[in-house]
């Protein structure tokens, strides 16, 4: 099957499967971002290319599936790989000899030999041996044959960072290659929605995005014979829609306990701008032994929620925000549909909803967070791609701590320039107002005075304006005369 965008990555396993020496890559990222499909699809079809995948396993009820099974599930996955019988092994110890033992007869043989261990987390169940018998294969075995290439992977990507990414010792300094699998990016996004038969606007595509996120898997349920709000509909408000339980579904599968997971997620969706780590802290001050801590690190490290240190106004710290669209839709549109819709089959709850007010305010704070995600293709567009910048979004306060402003996204350039980006969602041309003006003003003023208070050099300020369909060319935008970005410029 084709694999859609992923150049980068595409290229890195063809220099991976060439090169003339073994490999350990560790692939790791958000789940359902796509990581399975990416390896199986590039080397399963593959002539002179022997693959061997090995899918650790889970109970319904979230356990572990019994070592038995495991180990049956490998005897299998060997037959089929290699075309040889072999007696179900009685550990992880025995299974590894046997893999070594044949992967010793293609010594000096020009095929490739791609050992693929998928969900690592849920291979390695305590006092298993998996990871012990994996180590010891490659010490021993397969870091010897430039023709084997062993690839580890797992959806609990905190898990993955904390053992074998960023492990201090063992198994992590033997990685020779690390791929970090993020969610597709707009143009990302425009491709695979066409190769599916998709001709959309890319307002239409966007809004997807803003909905679903570069989530192929999510991606992948839209049907190109249905309009984007049908899609949504069937899929998202409808009983038998397959995102219906999604939110659940996915935290359930990478956190125990993840009621507290959701708990703090649920808190900093319900702050449009992020919430500072103190406030966290205090909220949930009743999570005992560092339990805060490892929930955000393993929130961040599943590309759901950002960590953001402040570039101006240090002394509020650290700042968590949502990065992931599907959850936010969620828990803004999903979360709360009333019963009674699914007593109804010929109910269209969200094509109501998208016609209000509310949905269109939504719109305009989650076009923010688009923009926020794509700051490469936004630094492209206006040309400062090879100047060293800092992006961030600013707060300023005033004297008694109350929020007097905030810019949506700012660069401090090493130009001794800063770039000051307002970014406006809108059907139409955005039209400037008067009170446009004096907002920008105040955060020009607020930006100066924090820059002369702290006794930093003062900047030139440069204004940028990124907008749906650009900025209507009236009197306020003669006196700013800005820079204009628009949706185009994201792709």
């Amino acid at each position: 099957m084709e694999i859609i965008a992923r150049k980068k990555e595409k290229q890195i396993l063809a220099d991976i499967l060439w090169s003339k020496s073994s490999a350990l890559v560790a692939v790791y990222g958000r789940r359902r971002v796509g990581k399975t499909f990416l390896v199986r699809n590039f080397f399963e079809s593959l002539e002179n290319v022997i693959y061997f995948e090995l899918t650790g396993q889970k109970q319904e009820s979230g356990e572990y599936a019994p070592l038995k099974y495991q180990l049956g599930n490998f005897k299998y996955q060997f037959e089929q790989a290699f075309s040889k019988k072999i007696q179900p092994p009685d550990s992880w110890h025995d299974a590894f000899n046997i893999l070594k033992k044949e992967i010793e007869c293609f010594a000096g043989a020009s095929v490739k030999l791609v050992l693929f261990f998928d969900e690592l987390p849920w291979l390695c169940s305590p006092k298993s041996g998996f990871f012990e018998a994996l180590d010891q294969a490659w010490n021993t075995t397969f870091e010897r044959f430039q023709n084997v290439k062993v690839i580890v992977c797992g959806s609990a990507a905190s898990w993955m960072l904390k053992k074998i990414v960023h492990a201090k010792a063992g198994f992590s300094r033997r990685i020779t290659h690390k791929i970090q699998l993020s969610p597709f990016t707009l143009k990302e996004t425009k491709d695979y929605l066409k190769y599916k038969g998709f001709d959309l606007s890319l307002m239409s595509i966007a809004e997807i995005y803003m909905i679903l996120g570069g989530i192929p898997y999510y991606l992948n349920f839209m049907n190109p014979h249905k309009s984007i709000y049908q899609n949504i509909e069937d899929e998202c408000f409808d009983i038998s829609g397959r995102l219906m339980d999604e939110y659940n579904l996915v935290f359930n599968s990478l956190f125990r306990n993840s009621s507290h997971h959701k708990k703090v997620v649920e808190l900093i969706a319900s702050r449009q701008k992020g919430v500072l780590l103190g406030e966290l802290t205090h909220k949930f001050s009743s999570l005992k032994g560092g339990s805060l801590s490892r929930i955000l690190d393993n929130l961040v490290a599943s590309d759901f929620i950002k960590k953001t240190a402040p570039l101006y106004n240090e002394k509020k710290g650290t700042i968590y925000r949502i990065i992931d669209e599907f959850i936010l839709f969620y828990l803004k549109w999903i979360k709360s549909v009333p019963q009674s819709i699914f007593e109804s089959p010929n109910t269209v709850y969200f094509q109501n909803i998208a016609q209000k007010t509310a949905f269109n305010s939504w719109k305009g704070f989650a076009f923010e967070r688009l923009c926020l995600k794509h700051e490469l293709q936004i630094r492209e567009a206006l040309g400062i791609h090879k100047i060293l910048c800092i992006p961030s979004m600013v707060y300023f306060y005033d004297d008694k701590g109350k929020r007097s402003s905030q810019i949506d996204l700012l660069f401090e350039r090493a130009d001794n320039v800063i770039s000051i980006c307002e970014i406006k969602h809108c059907n139409t041309d955005y039209e400037l107002s008067k009170s446009d003006l004096q907002s920008l003003m105040q955060k020009k003023e607020d930006l100066r005075r924090y820059l002369f208070r702290k006794k930093k050099s003062q900047k030139d300020i440069h204004i940028c304006y990124i907008t749906t369909n650009g900025l209507r060319h009236n009197q306020y935008f003669y006196q700013i005369q800005p820079l204009v970005l628009r949706l185009e410029d994201l792709f």
